[in-house]
C-alpha cells in the first residue's frame, strides 16, 4: 500500500485514515488477483547463421516483428524458465549458467497493465535493474549482450 501512495506522489502524511482506508478498499479491490500470475521468461539466440529456428509456443507470431526489432533472421531458444509470482517475496527466474532474472516487484493497475521491475544478475552480482509497464500475456523483448556472431535476447512476459 505505501508503493502506491508513493507512486502517485501522495505521500502518508496527506491521507486521512479514512480517505486510505476507502482508497485501499475500492482502489485495490479492482486491481488483479496477482498469487495467480506467472511470471515467464527465456533466453533466445538471434544470429543469422544459427542452425536452428525455435521459438517457445509463446512467442509464435513474433518472428517477423522480432527481425525487423532486432536485425536477425533466426532465433533459437536456449532456455526458458516460468514460476509462479510470490507476492510475498521477490521471484526469480534462474537459467544455466550464472543469469538470474528477479521479479522484484509487481504492481497491477486498473486498467489491466502491470508495473513491473526487473534485477538482472549475473555471477551473484547485479549487472541491470529496469522497470517497464507490462500487459499480460504479452511479451518484453531486451537486447541483451552480443554472443558469438550474434546476440542474446532476453525476454520476460506476465502470464495468467
Amino acid at each position: 500500500m505505501t508503493r502506491i501512495c508513493e507512486a502517485k506522489g501522495l505521500g502518508w502524511k496527506r491521507l486521512s485514515p479514512s480517505a486510505f482506508l476507502l482508497f485501499a478498499f475500492f482502489g485495490l479491490s479492482a486491481l488483479p488477483a496477482l498469487a495467480a500470475e506467472n511470471f515467464w521468461g527465456c533466453l533466445i539466440y538471434a544470429s543469422d547463421s544459427a542452425q536452428c529456428n525455435n521459438l517457445p509456443e509463446r512467442l509464435r507470431g513474433y518472428e517477423v516483428r522480432m527481425s525487423s526489432a532486432f536485425g536477425y533472421s533466426r532465433f533459437c531458444l536456449i532456455a526458458q524458465q516460468q514460476t509462479t509470482v510470490q507476492t510475498e517475496r521477490e521471484t526469480g527466474l534462474a537459467f544455466s549458467g550464472d543469469l538470474k532474472i528477479v521479479l522484484t516487484s509487481l504492481a497491477g493497475a486498473p486498467d489491466g497493465k502491470y508495473l513491473i521491475k526487473l534485477l538482472f544478475v549475473q555471477s551473484e552480482e547485479p549487472v541491470m535493474e529496469t522497470q517497464a509497464r507490462v500487459s499480460r500475456n504479452s511479451p518484453l523483448f531486451i537486447r541483451g549482450p552480443n554472443w558469438r556472431d550474434g546476440q542474446i535476447i532476453i525476454v520476460v512476459m506476465i502470464a495468467a
